[in-house]
């Protein structure tokens, strides 16, 4: 195989999970054997490299890679061909580590595809040579003890016995917020948007459910995450670019003024700049500008579809496809869950309804993902009484709630709609200590397609 092209195969991906990700290189020293788990005996040496280091310093080696390559290739018993040849791989992996770090449970997934061949295939050659010595009863014995290796899905665990899983739980890594957002909102709601969580908007009608989605979109891009965009029907193909185009480029599409906050009350009041513009917005201005903030990488993906169409098992069948081009979304947004097309097979609407968020679910557990998506408030939500939207407002099934990490709502009242102010309450947080009814009150400009500019202080 061409050490050029190494990077790039399930083996190549695991290589990198082990020099660069904690549970990756944790996971696979619970499996690890004397023989090695690579059919490749350069691999297998760096492997243990890896292990030996997290054995010592509790971390994957990183950087300091290139420092054990050296300890070991000045040793008297090292060829300089085969020093040659490790060095080459290390400088692919760690080159392409640099561009496209794999997410853990994909590196963990190839670890498996990897490592279960690998004893396969040298248990079926054992099996032929006592199938040749005429020992076909300790062949099929062979065959018969083979036990696949799994290190994601269901795997044991023993708290008491085992180190990793605390490890794991604690690794800085999994608690580290995947969008930022301005002042005292990062820390109300930037510091739950993590990988795991599954994060809804709840909102009535036309309460600007579909523009939070796309700003977590723009925050994401930002922040150098992979982000995929699922437009479900709510929002044409055209409709979503020309929002992305106001964004980023920072102006509204046609001539005129528009307003950018400066200051917002609690009861929603707001003073601003008056800005103006006497262009008409171009394709060409507006793909420059998306380039300029995605750093003309492919960060960000989007995949429109018809009402009524998409299911969560079509979004998975995509998202599988780009994790095979080595594309590993950290952030998957759909627009919105409410109107994905039905599981087949369940007749019942509430059934439906219960199935599609936890599939969800499932996608944020198994991708090791943040899942973004909204869902509109039931009609008692229009005329409530209360300032915040709470669990009494929510539509469909109850279990909505129990399925999400973390529910969000967004009150706009007609002074706050008027003024592009809307209040985020949490009306479920697993993670952090919340109340229904405490509401940082916002102020954006729909004009640009920006929802959260200043943050009130109170």
């Amino acid at each position: 195989m061409r050490i050029k092209e190494y990077a790039d195969t399930d083996a190549g991906q695991v290589m990198i999970g082990l020099i660069t990700d904690t549970v990756v290189c944790s996971r696979i020293s619970t499996i690890w054997t004397t023989e090695g788990l690579f059919d490749d005996p350069d691999m297998n040496l760096i492997a243990r490299w890896c292990l030996k280091y997290m054995e010592e310093y509790r971390k994957p080696p990183r950087d300091a890679i290139k420092q054990v390559f050296k300890s070991w290739a000045s040793g008297k018993n090292v060829s300089e061909d085969r020093a040659i040849v490790v060095e080459r791989k290390l400088i692919e992996l760690s080159a392409a580590s640099k561009i496209n770090t794999p997410d853990t449970n994909f590196a963990l997934d190839a670890a498996e595809r990897v490592f279960n061949r690998v004893q396969l295939e040298r248990e079926w050659d054992r099996a032929e040579t006592d199938l040749e010595t005429g020992d076909p009863k300790r062949a099929i014995e062979r065959m018969q003890s083979l036990n696949r290796i799994e290190l994601r899905s269901g795997r044991l665990i023993k708290p008491a016995e085992e180190f990793t899983p605390w490890r794991e739980a604690f690794d800085p890594d999994v608690s580290r917020p995947l969008l930022s957002y301005p002042g005292s909102l990062d820390e109300f709601l930037g510091k739950s948007m993590v990988r795991d969580g599954f994060v809804s908007f709840m909102a009535p009608d036309k309460s600007f459910k579909s523009i939070y989605l796309l700003d977590a979109a723009f925050r994401g891009v930002g922040n150098r995450k992979r982000v995929a965009f699922f437009e479900a029907g709510d929002l044409s193909q055209k409709q979503v670019i020309r929002r992305i185009s106001l964004r980023a480029v920072g102006r509204p599409m046609y001539p005129g003024q528009w307003s950018v906050p400066i200051t917002v009350s609690s009861t929603g009041a707001v003073t601003g700049t008056l800005k103006e513009t006497t262009k008409i917005m171009r394709a060409g201005e507006a793909y420059r500008a998306f380039q300029k903030l995605s750093r003309k990488t492919d960060f960000f993906r989007l995949s429109c579809h018809p009402n009524n169409s998409l299911t969560v098992a079509g979004i998975e069948s995509i998202i599988r496809n780009w994790v095979r081009e080595g594309w590993v979304p950290d952030i998957v947004i759909i627009d919105y869950a409410d109107i994905l097309a039905p599981p087949s097979g369940i007749r019942e609407s509430l059934d439906q309804i219960d199935e599609i968020w936890k599939n969800l679910r499932r996608i944020s557990q198994e991708r090791n993902c943040l899942v973004l998506t909204a869902t509109q408030s039931s009609a008692a939500a229009y005329s409530k009484k209360t300032p915040t939207l709470g669990r009494q407002h929510f539509s469909g099934r109850k279990t909505k709630l129990a399925h999400v990490s973390g529910m969000v709502g967004i009150n706009v009242t007609d002074v706050f709609r008027n003024n592009s102010v809307s209040g985020l309450n949490w009306i479920v947080n697993r993670e952090g200590v919340w109340s229904e009814n405490y509401m940082k009150v916002v102020a954006g400009c729909m004009a640009i397609g920006n929802p959260c500019i200043v943050v009130s202080s109170s």
